[in-house]
């Protein structure tokens, strides 16, 4: 390996060791309780080292940002799958649902985090995710479904809902009822939301 190679390695090495670092204590700390001088600390290197990797705290949180939310759409990319646009409507909410169950930390950090904000001129994560609703119910529209509803509205309406239980167990509102019974209740009430959507 000559010396170049060797000290791209290097760089990408030492590049992904701070994207590690900053993710744990991102996760453990909040983005308001994390500082670029605590990062350095924890890797062993000095601040001025990670700006030569980053613009600034806020563009080394955008990166896990973007990494974390990229799991999720293709979380939800592989619904679309289901040729039936309902039945795709309700898996999506079901993945959304369990990214945020298997990926709590994650799910705060993009959707309950102010720091997580689009850059000028991007949509933000919650406009894309709003975006994968609304097509979908456009899709069930074509086949004749929530006839008397606006997509958008209906999206929002969807989303509220699968967002408030999101975060109802994330405060742990619901830990007054055994862990199967939360998981019972948390799939009835979908199963009963999307009985009244198809009412509409």
């Amino acid at each position: 390996m000559g010396v170049k190679e060797r000290k791209a390695r290097e760089k990408a090495a030492l590049r992904a060791k701070i994207i590690e670092t900053a993710n744990a204590l991102f996760l453990e700390r909040g983005y308001e309780g994390t500082s670029i001088r605590q990062i350095a600390q924890a890797i062993e290197y000095s601040p001025a080292t990670i700006y030569l990797y980053f613009k600034d705290k806020e563009d080394l949180f955008q990166e896990i940002l973007d990494a974390a939310f990229a799991s999720l759409q293709a979380a939800l990319e592989n619904a679309r799958i289901i040729a039936d646009p309902l039945s795709r409507l309700q898996e999506l909410c079901r993945r959304y649902l369990d990214f945020s169950r298997k990926q709590s930390n994650y799910y705060d950090l993009i959707f309950a985090n102010p720091a997580s904000t689009a850059k000028e001129g991007e949509q933000t994560y919650a406009g894309r995710i709003h975006q994968y609703f609304i097509k979908t119910i456009q899709d069930c529209k074509r086949e004749g479904y929530f006839l008397s509803k606006s997509a958008d509205a209906l999206a929002t309406v969807i989303w509220s809902f699968i967002h408030g239980q999101a975060m109802l167990r994330m405060d742990q509102r619901l830990d007054h009822l055994a862990k199967i019974e939360r998981e019972r209740l948390e799939e009835e009430s979908l199963q009963t939301f999307f009985a009244m959507l198809r009412s509409f």
